[in-house]
């Protein structure tokens, strides 16, 4: 029989739920008021949007060097002392960007070239960087804590008062330039939580300069740069691709269809948020086989949720944007495939940060985004965006299968192994042949819900026996 108090107490079961109803609830946020967004914004608008926000996440990764991936590590190693940890690498990034921003003003108009900014949004978005790093390492501190209250309530309030933000400003101030409403909004709100983040941590470490910790973070999270900027890479290299090619309204189109592939990194993000700081706990005690037991459960409940949201894409397309954005349908199963793969390299990846080996994670990541540039820049100006979106399905199982080789042969710690994996594939083939299959039937559509929620049910009550086994 199971025992649902105790599952219900476990601190993943706890974890997982506070991420994913705060994911929900921030990023649900973001998509809910999507028909408000594609009837504010043009189709040009939202692709230039979308091509700071590219920006962005690039020199975010830029910016932080990596520092905050390395509180992972420092929470076992600097127990006692993470708060002076975290307050003197937040000082290190202060010192970094100060520097950085130096070098962006001698070389202004080379980032404005390449970029595709104007001097305004340049600078916004190299700001925005640096308090969306602040973000990252207040949540990644948060969250090795097991502090998922605090790090939902802080997802929550940025998502809620950037989306406020954003739309009176484009109503009322940015007439005619609807798009600066947009990213101005989301600008401010950054700006304040990442100065309060950056009192707070300073004022409660109170360590500023300190060496060990300097050459612990970026021995660490240096090499996390380029395994960084390979996912970032794979993941909006495309959009500027897309609005150098094909045009601004095409690349709007595409990352709507993006945004609709939210819904499932919401589902991943969260379970990975709860995944990580057990799994590190059971690695370093080296109980692999929890981990793998664990692993089962957690993809094969991913998986049928994966189902249940692409069975539904098309009729959530539908309501969430006018007409003018819907043949951004087609790519949306691809999408949520390249997510799917995304979700299986995490897998594989912690593992290598495990043994602290960041310099192959950087090394795979990076090959994959090589591969995924120069499809993309073979393909997209010739096939156009549906080029883009299968490009990167072919760079993100590549990309899996970088890592699955690293830890396998190369660490010889095969701990999920080649049937793990071949079965995740299997599964998610399988489910994307049969949405293509029944793709005009709601009904069989709907039956294939039912369908994995059926089979999740029989796999589980067959071979989990969680009063029986300790998370």
């Amino acid at each position: 029989m199971i025992n649902l108090e105790k599952i219900f107490k476990n601190k993943i079961i706890q974890a997982g739920s506070w991420y994913t109803i705060s994911n929900f609830l921030s990023k649900g946020l973001v998509f809910l008021t999507l028909p408000i967004f594609t009837r504010l914004l043009s189709t040009e608008d939202y692709g230039l949007v979308s091509l700071y926000t590219a920006w962005l996440s690039i020199f975010t990764i830029i910016i932080g060097l990596g520092l905050n991936e390395s509180i992972r590590r420092a929470r076992f190693e600097y127990e006692t002392r993470l708060d002076e940890f975290v307050s003197s690498i937040t000082f290190l990034s202060i010192l970094l960007f100060c520097t950085f921003l130096v070098f962006i003003y001698i070389f202004e108009s080379f980032f404005m070239k390449i970029t595709q900014l104007s001097q305004t949004l340049l600078y916004l978005m190299i700001f925005q960087a640096f308090f969306t790093y602040i973000q990252n390492l207040a949540m990644t501190k948060f969250q090795v804590n097991y502090n998922y209250k605090t790090v939902a309530s802080l997802n929550i309030i940025t998502a809620l008062v950037s989306t406020i933000s954003s739309i009176v400003l484009i109503i009322y101030i940015f007439q005619g330039d609807n798009y600066l409403g947009k990213i101005i909004g989301d600008w401010v709100v950054k700006f304040f939580i990442g100065m309060g983040i950056i009192f707070i941590f300073l004022k409660n470490g109170k360590k500023f300069i300190r060496i060990e910790y300097w050459k612990y973070s970026l021995i660490l999270g240096v090499p996390l740069v380029f395994h960084g900027l390979g996912l970032i890479l794979n993941v909006q290299f495309d959009r500027i691709i897309i609005n150098k090619y094909v045009g601004a309204s095409a690349n709007g189109i595409y990352s709507f269809a993006y945004q609709i592939g939210m819904i499932i990194q919401v589902l991943f993000l969260s379970i990975d948020q709860a995944w990580n700081p057990w799994f590190f706990e059971k690695f370093k005690d080296g109980e692999y086989k929890i981990i793998k037991s664990r692993a089962n459960i957690v993809r094969n409940v991913f998986t049928t949720l994966y189902c249940a949201v692409l069975m539904l894409s098309p009729e959530i397309v539908r309501l969430f944007s006018s007409s003018e954005y819907w043949s951004g349908l087609d790519v949306v199963p691809l999408i949520f495939i390249s997510y799917y793969f995304m979700f299986m390299y995490t897998f594989e990846v912690n593992v290598e940060y495990g043994n602290k080996k960041t310099h192959l994670i950087a090394a795979g990541t990076l090959l994959s985004a090589v591969i995924n540039i120069i499809l993309n820049l073979i393909f997209v100006p010739v096939y156009g965006y549906i080029a883009a979106a299968i490009t990167t399905i072919i760079s993100y199982y590549l990309l899996f299968l970088f890592h699955y080789f690293i830890t396998s042969k190369l660490l010889k710690m095969p701990i999920y192994g080649f049937r793990f994996h071949l079965k995740s594939t299997i599964m998610v083939i399988s489910i994307t042949l049969y949405f293509y299959l029944f793709k005009g039937s709601f009904f069989m559509r709907l039956i294939g819900v039912f369908l994995s929620l059926f089979l999740l049910y029989l796999y589980e009550a067959k071979n989990l026996k969680i009063n029986n086994q300790k998370i």
